[in-house]
């Protein structure tokens, strides 16, 4: 009996040894997984836009400890050291005053845009008022031209425009440039086109042929097309019964394209 009481005494010392051992172990996992951290969260940036396009962000700190410090957001651009960002920033917020716990919130909320194409990091940091941790997170985007979208792409063209002296609208789009009106002269029969450029640049030009129009005899000809009296080469890119689709290319500075084509029907349409 000795000897069964002996065996079963030591089991359960064994038993609480091993208890105690594993609830040490685990009170120390626990304190090394409860260690102070911070982390950031981008939210809202997409990884393209074009120029002047609105960007949207936020910024979310998530992580263990009091939660205090101030977040800050700069945008720098790549390879240009020249470049000036905004700069947003947040006053300090806490959490959790006296004892660290599990924090998650939201610190900033903001728009901007950019006017230059380029490859571009929005960079955020937390700086803890407690610890002096520094945190960082970055999200790389870029800025690009716009696309030249034309019937092709969408089914339409996302800019119209009254012809002055006909009853005519003309559809078109372009980019690196601003169309200030489109009239026909009504002594040269010419599709005048006034702009205001930034660049170099392109415009596609929906045309009815009952506007404006080029034959010799019943077979299609070539248009003429000036930019401020200089010839353009430019590309007919489709055409129907109804209508010919023109795209022209222009250079920084041109203020005005003038089509010329060698039908007469547009006469019946000038408004006297």
């Amino acid at each position: 009996m000795k000897t069964l009481h002996i065996s079963i005494i030591t089991i359960v010392g064994i038993v609480v040894i091993a208890t105690t051992l594993i609830g040490i172990f685990i009170d120390k996992l626990g304190e090394n997984q409860q260690q102070p951290y911070t982390g950031i969260v981008i939210n809202g940036v997409k990884d393209n836009y074009t120029l002047n396009e609105p960007i949207s962000f936020s910024i979310a700190i998530e992580g263990y400890g009091t939660g205090c410090g101030d977040t800050k957001v700069t945008i720098t651009k790549e390879n240009d050291s020249q470049y000036k960002s905004p700069q947003w920033s947040s006053i300090v917020q806490c959490a959790a005053f006296a004892k660290s716990n599990y924090f998650k919130f939201d610190r900033l909320s903001e728009n901007t845009s950019i006017n230059q194409t380029g490859n571009y990091t929005l960079m955020a940091s937390f700086n803890d008022s407690f610890t002096y941790r520094h945190t960082t997170a970055g999200k790389n985007f870029s800025v690009i031209l716009p696309k030249n979208t034309t019937i092709f792409d969408t089914g339409m063209f996302p800019l119209s425009s009254n012809v002055i002296n006909t009853n005519f609208t003309v559809n078109y789009n372009i980019n690196q440039g601003k169309v200030s009106e489109i009239k026909l002269n009504k002594q040269s029969g010419a599709l005048e086109i006034s702009l205001q450029n930034t660049g170099n640049g392109t415009i596609t030009i929906d045309l009815p042929r009952a506007l404006i129009d080029a034959k010799i005899g019943n077979t299609d000809d070539q248009f003429f097309v000036l930019g401020d009296g200089q010839e353009i080469l430019y590309k007919e890119i489709h055409k129907t019964i109804q209508d010919r689709i023109l795209s022209i290319p222009f250079q920084n500075g041109t203020e005005k394209i003038e089509i010329i084509g060698a039908s007469q029907i547009w006469k019946l349409y000038i408004f006297q």
